[in-house]
């Protein structure tokens, strides 16, 4: 089918017939069009018309899909078409130059942001050596009944992103697309009507400051008249230059991906909730697929999370967003990892006080007892990233308490300045320094210590969790020094050396000690170890008293062998066990009855004495 003729004086100037092909460089003087929408308004769709009778080359770059097709920017110049130098004076030697159509990624799409989409424009800019867009098309499908609050933002953003001041004019077109769809006079009514909405109403602010829009029918004569206006009205609009806070269309860039993280996070609770009820009503069908989309929404989560890290200082609207987000995600995976050990460790005790015949099949037993395994290792590694942040963004310093039981707060109850300035590798707790990575390594016994070297002996309760405290430190590698038997695991005097961790500059030394209270050593054997080995290094640089929130003996049983310290913190633990509310709340009152009543009666005044949790 024939072209119309297009006037001899226009500035798009046809010399034959019409196609496009991919390009891979981008000449210096030439037009550049950029066509911008949301995923499934007809993008490709509209590169695939300018291509006329050779579209067939373009291996199918539309599809009538959901999900965007296009994933990253592509370039097209059309062929026996040139911008004519009476619409774009750069130079004397332009008498005429190529026009190139540039497709870029949907927005809406939920796998893509819309800041990952402007930083993929930028960058194809910057790699192409193009400086400047000559004009941008918006497509919009005209079957859409309404104008959404997203889909509204999302053209706001991209009229800030075309016209950088308030007085830029004449660079943006509203391409509305699907016209080609309207099966019967009922939807081209409507269609017509929402037409006009779009021009009088929803856009009408945009149409008074140059914008224009238009009808796209899905063929080449109507792409080619869309292309023709737009050369007519192009001016140095979208720049090549790193996005930066200070530019009006970023924060709603930022806005939208933090939507984007809010609603993953929602979806992520609920998947998760569907997950646990599969560990007492196994489900292989079900899990496979609940795998499947927990799986993608991790991997969405990392990425705009990633996004958000890498932004760095966010717009002035967003003040102090930047590391409450990042801060309330390592939360988010600790209190995610706690209550996947609670609800596996209620499964799994429910199930095996089935009777038989209600009883699940074993591997399905297995599997979950792997899988907690997996979670406490998993909420060691999250403990162990939220201690290293630091200290917490005003608005969380209440949440450290109750998170962060145990390494380095621990220690840095002893710092007379706690407060910490973090690297990416090191990290300073007044006195206490961190670097990477923390190790665990266990001392013979006899072992020569060096005068200077500062020791924290652990002391408490069989069962109490000393050893797990030391394993603690080094979540990534299996000691096998705590386990769940009632009797004392440790049952003699075990020092670890906590490699790059240092007090002073001096490498710390742990002293895990039997357990009062035990089968197996008695109460004097325990003293008298530890009072012995005090004396054989004739320092103490701190002492821990662990204690155990149900039952268990009165804090004097250690006032014996704590003369020696200065310094005491005592560690409550087993806040990881409880699974109600009523617990904890109960839990909460033997804490401050301990901090308040017990224990400050138990020890003289003259030792320093600190609480925390673990």
């Amino acid at each position: 089918m024939p072209l119309p003729a297009l006037p001899g004086d226009h500035r798009l100037r046809v010399t034959g017939e019409v196609s496009i092909q991919p390009c891979y460089y981008v000449l210096k003087r030439s037009c550049r069009i950029l066509i911008m929408g949301p995923t499934g308004a007809g993008k490709s769709s509209f590169v695939e018309a300018l291509a006329g009778a050779s579209k067939n080359s373009l291996n199918g770059i539309s599809r009538d899909q959901l999900e965007g097709f296009t994933q990253d920017v592509s370039a097209y110049e059309l062929r026996n078409a040139v911008a004519h130098s009476g619409g774009i004076i750069r130079s004397k030697s332009d008498a005429s130059m190529p026009i190139y159509v540039i497709d870029s990624p949907g927005f809406s799409d939920r796998k893509i942001s819309e800041l990952e989409i402007i930083m993929k424009i930028k960058k194809w800019m910057s790699d192409y050596g193009v400086q400047f867009i000559d004009h941008v098309l918006y497509l919009f499908p005209i079957t859409l009944t309404r104008v959404s609050g997203s889909r509204r933002r999302t053209f706001e953003m991209i009229q800030s992103l075309v016209n950088p001041h308030s007085n830029s004019r004449y660079t943006l077109t509203v391409v509305t697309t699907m016209w080609d769809n309207l099966s019967n006079a009922g939807a081209q009514t409507r269609a017509e009507s929402s037409y006009e909405q779009l021009r009088d109403e929803s856009w009408k602010l945009h149409m008074t400051r140059g914008s224009k829009i238009t009808r796209f029918q899905n063929t080449q004569a109507s792409a080619l008249e869309i292309v023709r206006d737009a050369i007519d009205r192009v001016s140095f609009t979208v720049s090549s230059m790193p996005i930066n806070r200070y530019e009006r269309f970023v924060p709603l860039l930022y806005n939208e991906l933090l939507e984007r993280i809010t609603a993953l996070k929602q979806d992520k609770a609920r998947l998760l909730s569907e997950h646990f009820d599969l560990y007492t009503n196994p489900n292989v069908e079900l899990q496979a697929v609940l795998d499947g989309l927990l799986e993608e929404n991790n991997v969405l989560l990392s990425k705009f999370m990633a996004q958000i890290s890498d932004f760095g200082e966010p717009p002035s609207e967003f003040e102090g967003y930047h590391m409450k987000v990042l801060y309330q995600d390592l939360i988010d995976h600790v209190l995610e990892e706690k209550q996947k050990v609670q609800k596996l460790t209620q499964s799994l005790a429910t199930l095996k006080d089935l009777d038989h015949v209600d009883h699940p099949d074993a591997d399905h037993i297995l599997r979950l007892e792997k899988e907690l395994q997996e979670a406490l290792q998993n909420k060691r590694a999250c403990l162990s990233s939220l201690a290293r942040y630091g200290d917490p963004p005003p608005g969380f310093e209440g949440v450290v308490g109750n998170l962060l039981p145990w390494t380095a707060l621990s220690l840095k109850g002893f710092s007379n300045n706690s407060k910490i300035s973090m690297s990416t590798t090191v990290m300073r707790y007044g006195e206490l320094t961190v670097e990477d990575p923390v190790l665990v390594e266990a001392l013979p016994p006899g072992f020569a210590f060096a005068e200077d070297t500062p020791f924290f002996i652990l002391t408490g309760e069989t069962g109490s969790g000393k050893s797990a405290f030391i394993e603690s430190l080094c979540p990534h590698r299996k000691l096998s020094i705590s386990s769940n038997e009632l009797d004392t695991v440790t049952q003699s005097i075990k020092a670890y050396r906590i490699v790059n961790v240092f007090w002073n500059r001096r490498t710390v030394v742990i002293v895990d000690t039997p357990g009062f209270l035990g089968e197996s050593v008695s109460d004097w054997q325990v003293a008298t170890q530890v009072q012995e080995f005090i004396q054989s290094i004739q320092k103490l640089e701190a002492l821990r008293l662990f204690k155990m929130l149900v039952g268990g003996a009165s804090a004097s049983m250690g006032n014996t062998m704590v003369s020696a310290a200065s310094k005491v913190t005592i560690i409550t633990t087993m806040w990881d066990t409880l699974a109600r509310k009523d617990q904890i709340d109960a839990a909460n009152i033997r804490h401050e009855h301990l901090r308040e009543n017990e224990f400050q009666v138990s020890f003289s005044p003259a030792i320093q004495l600190s609480f925390s949790v673990c």
